[in-house]
C-alpha cells in the first residue's frame, strides 16, 4: 500500500517536472508573446528584416529620400522639418548647457607615528574637499576657470 502511494506521487512529480520542462520559461514570463502593431496609423507593420531592406531599396532608388523629400511630404511639413533640423544643428554647435568644475579633493599622506597614549598609526590616506563641485557659465573653459590648474 505504502509502496503504491509512493509510486503515486513520484508519477505525479515527473509528470510536473515534465510540464515545466516542456513550457519552460514561458510560465514565468510577464509579458505576452503575440507581438502585434496595435498603432497601425503611425507607419506600416512589418517584420524588422522586411523594413531593413525596404529601407535600404528607398536610400537606393530615391537617395533624397533619406532626407524625407520623396515621402510626399507637404510643404509646410518640409518647412517644419528643415526649421526643426536647424534648430537641432544650432543647439549641438553651440550648447547653452553649462558645465560643472568637479570638486577639487586633496590628498594628504599621514605618517606613521606614535600617539601620547602609546598607539602606533600607520601610514594612511586622508582625503579633503578644497572646493566644492560648481557651474562653469559664461567663462571660458580653462584649467583656471575649472579649477585645475597645476594639477596632473
Amino acid at each position: 500500500m505504502m509502496e503504491r502511494k509512493r509510486r503515486k506521487t513520484a508519477l505525479a512529480a515527473a509528470a510536473l517536472a515534465a510540464a515545466w520542462i516542456v513550457a519552460g520559461c514561458s510560465v514565468l514570463n510577464p509579458y505576452r508573446g503575440d507581438f502585434e502593431c496595435p498603432q497601425m496609423e503611425k507607419g506600416k507593420c512589418v517584420a524588422v528584416e522586411t523594413a531593413y531592406r525596404e529601407s535600404l531599396e528607398r536610400k537606393r532608388l530615391d537617395p533624397a529620400g533619406a532626407q524625407g523629400k520623396g515621402d510626399g511630404a507637404s510643404g509646410a511639413e518640409e518647412a517644419w522639418r528643415k526649421e526643426a533640423y536647424a534648430a537641432l544643428a544650432g543647439m549641438l554647435q553651440k550648447p547653452k548647457a553649462p558645465l560643472v568644475a568637479p570638486p577639487k579633493v586633496m590628498r594628504v599622506l599621514l605618517l606613521p607615528y606614535r600617539a601620547d597614549d602609546g598607539e602606533l598609526y600607520m601610514a594612511r590616506y586622508a582625503y579633503f574637499i578644497v572646493d566644492e563641485a560648481r557651474f562653469v557659465l559664461g567663462e571660458r573653459v580653462t584649467p583656471e576657470a575649472l579649477g585645475t590648474a597645476g594639477e596632473e
